[in-house]
């Protein structure tokens, strides 16, 4: 792995930071040491990426993500890539960028939405004619891992709980005070409540971005542990997946050529 990319990202002390080849195999490091960040970049010909940096640059919406990334300039031995913005409703993304100008590159004649789920949010993104138009930010897979961390165990029981939401979003606070009911009087398990709090979540999610899957085709970009996969095929969308791993790659090779 002494050919390829280092991408940084802030955490909420100190940064992460992943090291990618280029035939696409990934090492995690953390550590707040500026050392660390300059180490990674030695021994090999690496480009070092900047993702979700407070102080980015901003790109304005809509925009092309390929050709918008891939004019960024390297500042110092790091490239710190903008995060696309919008006004109406206010939002940023914080750290997608990359793997959606790589969706778009492994897909450069989808039209439709582009769902981006990772370990501490969710990003929905509207794409048509090679730019994204428009994007709505989602916390829920850090209030998923606060609360009840793990992955789904039962899709069934995940979809059933999403649907509770989905129709009746005002219910979800609710349903989660009544997580201490579930294991004293339900005898819930650890892995029954994981899968009540992922779809529980995942229905308010989608009933709050319900104009950006409603009638279009959504490309998922998701672990399978995440359980988003199966909640929006019980809508009967037209669901197209696409791994992580792959997205990411593709938007490196894109806009940060070795």
């Amino acid at each position: 792995m002494r050919t390829g990319w280092v991408i940084a990202a802030p955490l909420d002390a100190g940064w992460a930071f992943t090291t990618v080849s280029a035939s696409g195999e990934t090492a995690f490091h953390e550590g707040a040491d500026p050392d660390l960040a300059s180490g990674l970049l030695e021994g090999g010909a690496r480009i070092g990426l900047v993702l979700g940096h407070e102080e980015a640059p901003l790109a304005a919406l809509p925009c092309d993500p390929i050709r918008t990334l891939a004019g960024i300039a390297a500042d110092g031995a790091w490239r710190i890539l903008p995060r696309f913005s919008q006004t109406s409703p206010l939002m940023l993304s914080g750290g997608e960028e990359l793997i959606l100008a790589g969706a778009m590159a492994i897909a450069p004649k989808f039209d439709g939405t582009i769902l981006v789920r990772q370990a501490g949010r969710a990003l929905w993104a509207q794409v048509s004619a090679g730019e994204v138009v428009s994007i709505l930010g989602s916390v829920t897979p850090a209030l998923r891992a606060g609360l009840a961390p793990g992955a789904v165990s039962n899709a069934a029981r995940v979809a059933e709980a999403a649907s509770e939401t989905l129709s009746r979003p005002e219910r979800l606070s609710a349903l989660l005070a009544s997580l201490s009911a579930q294991r004293r009087l339900a005898a819930m398990d650890h892995a029954g409540e994981a899968d009540l709090v992922a779809g529980w979540l995942l229905g308010a999610e989608l009933a709050s971005a319900k104009a950006w899957w409603l009638g279009q085709p959504v490309l998922l970009i998701a672990d399978e542990a995440d359980g988003a996969g199966s909640v929006l095929a019980a809508q009967g969308l037209s669901l197209h997946p696409l791994t992580p791993g792959a997205a990411l790659l593709a938007g490196l090779k894109t806009v940060a050529p070795l």
